[in-house]
């Protein structure tokens, strides 16, 4: 009893330590489940795609995502954890309004 008491406590301070990490660091970020549902995205992953609301990106599937690599996904649809880049170009004009 004692062993799975202090799991849970673990797993709480993991999760903790997880949310504030997620939360402070400040990059472009956002976190999907197996099924490619978005769970969350942090502000600067919003403001990059000029979203106010993470709620307005809950139907999006990372899945059927034009822009990722087919590599990647089928590394996904394997089950396997994924990370990847995407460099997004942006127009001229959209770049020189934000400087």
């Amino acid at each position: 009893m004692k062993f799975l008491k202090q799991t849970k406590l673990d797993l709480k301070n993991t999760l903790e330590l997880f949310q504030a990490f997620f939360k402070d660091l400040p990059i472009a970020m956002s976190l999907y489940n197996s099924e490619g549902k978005l769970i969350d995205a942090k502000k600067a992953c919003l403001d990059l795609i000029n979203v106010f609301d993470v709620e307005e990106m809950r139907d999006f599937n990372i899945h059927n995502d034009p822009n990722m690599p087919i590599d990647v996904k089928e590394r996904l649809t394997k089950g396997e954890t994924v990370n990847f880049e995407i460099v997004y170009g942006f127009p001229k004009n959209l770049e020189s309004k934000n400087r």
